[in-house]
């Protein structure tokens, strides 16, 4: 279910099913005839809306950036404030390295753990093999 959230966005749902109510009540006979093209478009639709949204996020991210890069010029330049800058910023990079540690053991583990899938599929396999060569010997 987790994943339909990524593809379907209930926005572009919504919309469309808004659309296909307008065609119900103002055209019926073409309500057929639109009903899988508008099925059609949620994909394609969504698609845009998650691209349009990574895209603002990117140039907002980008944003951050410049003014954090622009605040840490002024700081540097400012003599004063030039020890807390370079704490502040080790501090940042502490964090930063704690993050991907932690990141990395997540990462780790779920390589590590078998999936159940696989498991239970083992399993399937283990106990055919078994009835096989039990088959094979004669034995029921």
């Amino acid at each position: 279910m987790k994943m339909l959230e990524c593809c379907f966005n209930w926005k572009v749902v919504a919309g469309l099913a808004a659309i296909a109510l307008g065609v119900a009540l103002w055209q019926p006979h073409l309500f057929i005839v639109a009903l899988p093209t508008l099925a059609l478009a949620i994909c394609p639709l969504s698609m845009g809306i998650m691209f349009f949204n990574m895209w603002r996020a990117q140039g907002q991210t980008a944003c951050s950036m410049n003014q954090a890069a622009q605040s840490a010029t002024t700081d540097v330049e400012d003599a004063d404030t030039d020890h807390a800058a370079l704490a502040d910023l080790q501090v940042q990079l502490a964090q930063v390295r704690e993050r991907q540690a932690a990141l990395a053991e997540q990462l780790a583990a779920l390589h590590a753990e078998p999936s159940p899938v696989i498991a239970e599929a083992e399993a399937v396999a283990h106990s055919a093999d078994a009835r096989w060569q039990a088959s094979v010997r004669g034995e029921h």
